[in-house]
């Protein structure tokens, strides 16, 4: 979890990454809270994947 929609906190990325990449881990980041809030330049955080969610920031809804 790249930001903790609790308690405030938000990860280092980027050392996380460095260490998943260092013992061949794969990295993947929940980033719903902070996608849209903070810039992401994934040419620099290694991340493996990553998930975000459109309505958080103002995108279209899924209904049903």
């Amino acid at each position: 979890m790249h930001g903790n929609n609790e308690l405030g906190n938000v990860n280092p990325l980027e050392e996380i990454a460095f260490l998943c990449k260092r013992f061949d881990a794969f990295f993947h980041s929940d980033t719903v809270q902070t996608i849209g809030h903070r810039k992401f330049i994934l040419t620099e955080i290694t991340v493996d994947s990553m998930v975000g969610s459109a309505h958080k920031f103002h995108g279209q809804k899924v209904l049903g």
